[in-house]
């Protein structure tokens, strides 16, 4: 019994310590120390037990998001000509007032019914910023702009529409 505690008491474990745990890997893992993967962690053998990855889908805020950006690309198409001749300041209110409009806008059509003058009347108001605009020339791009933007929200709308 003597000589069976000396083997016990090796000079690698003390004394009075209680004995390793070994772990045994089961069949559908690696060991942890995978020379083939090269990674520390061990991985699933079976197809079955793997997961495909997951995709989060868009939440409704990157979704307004998104189209904030989109409803102020519209706004400024064919509007570089006009802002670059704009002094540094009144670019500045303009730039910031057509964001606001830009947001206000994204409120209006994210209602169930919106009415297409709305948007009109908000991105006449915001060209009556130009200094010098002629009316004529807000009316029309105030128009040209609104059907863009009614066409992206119906497009938008469509898009998002449950597919049967």
């Amino acid at each position: 019994m003597a000589e069976a505690n000396t083997q016990l008491n090796s000079p690698e474990r003390p004394a009075g310590s209680p004995e390793p745990r070994v772990e045994h890997s089961s069949a559908h893992e690696l060991p942890s120390s995978s020379p083939v993967f090269g990674h520390a962690t061990a991985t699933p053998v079976c197809p079955a037990i793997t997961t495909a990855p997951i995709t989060a889908e868009p939440t409704p805020q990157a979704m307004a998001d998104e189209l904030v950006e989109e409803i102020e690309d519209i706004l400024e198409d064919d509007l570089d000509k006009v802002y670059e001749q704009m002094p540094p300041a009144v670019q500045a209110s303009f730039r910031q007032e057509g964001e606001k409009t830009a947001v206000d806008i994204q409120g209006i059509v994210s209602k169930v019914h919106f009415t297409a003058r709305a948007v009109f009347r908000r991105i006449a108001s915001w060209l009556k910023l130009i200094p010098g605009v002629n009316k004529f020339f807000l009316e029309q791009e105030a128009k040209i702009k609104t059907d863009e933007i009614v066409e992206l929200v119906e497009k938008e709308q469509i898009d998002q529409a449950p597919k049967m």
